[in-house]
């Protein structure tokens, strides 16, 4: 029996590639203005994260990765001392942009009333792999911040997707156990996250995430679901 529901933020219930190619963008505006990477360095983090010229490929680093370990692996391909120094700046650099004003935070469809709905019913949270001040920044301007039971992201202690930690902080923190849990999420990364701790899962369906073509690869299967409607009628939640 389900008792909590454990939701993954962009692309499961805010628009992912619009929202962060717009982040992305000014990331990239101030790195190249404060002279940190050069254009050729630039060039080269757009390619290896995924980073289109107008949008992300499927699985793109961008969509599951935590902020820090995106910040880890551009330190990596880009090399500067002090190195600490370097990476501080990246990841200030990078919340910055996303509490940034001037970007669209977009609901997907059937989210609002979905979410109302399901919050009377269930205990539910949210683990994303964003900054703490950029999830909470998204979920307020959306008009969802109140909704929720737990929030988990990019803190600096709890470990990232698919380690299963924040699951585990989730059903200590509504005092249910891991196989009353639903992890909802549109990545690999999300599936994984959901074996890993041994939770119920449901996918999104959507046109940026390579889930379903993963399930098929590995021979392995998953409710697949196109928005949060379908998932309530598809669990009769």
């Amino acid at each position: 029996m389900i008792k909590g529901i454990l939701f993954d933020k962009d692309g499961t219930l805010i628009e992912f590639e619009k929202t962060w190619f717009s982040i992305m963008t000014l990331v990239f505006k101030k790195i190249e203005d404060q002279g940190l990477m050069t254009s050729d360095e630039i060039k080269l983090i757009k390619e290896r994260s995924g980073i289109l010229r107008n949008g992300f490929s499927k699985e793109s680093k961008i969509q599951y990765m935590p902020t820090s370990e995106i910040v880890n692996q551009w330190s990596m391909w880009v090399i500067r001392q002090p190195v600490s120094f370097f990476k501080d700046r990246l990841y200030q650099i990078i919340n910055e942009s996303s509490l940034d004003e001037s970007v669209e935070i977009k609901l997907l469809p059937k989210t609002m009333e979905t979410i109302a709905y399901l919050s009377d019913k269930y205990r539910i949270g949210i683990a994303t792999a964003d900054t703490k001040d950029s999830m909470l920044h998204s979920l307020s301007h959306s008009g969802l911040l109140g909704y929720f039971h737990y929030f988990g992201s990019d803190d600096g202690v709890c470990k990232g997707k698919p380690d299963p930690m924040m699951a585990e902080e989730f059903c200590r923190t509504i005092g249910v156990r891991m196989d009353e849990i639903l992890i909802v999420g549109d990545s690999v990364s999300d599936y994984e996250f959901a074996l890993n701790a041994g939770c119920h899962f449901a996918g999104i369906d959507n046109e940026y995430g390579s889930l379903k073509d993963y399930l098929r690869m590995m021979n392995q299967s998953a409710v697949m679901v196109e928005n949060l409607e379908e998932l309530v009628k598809c669990f009769d939640l």
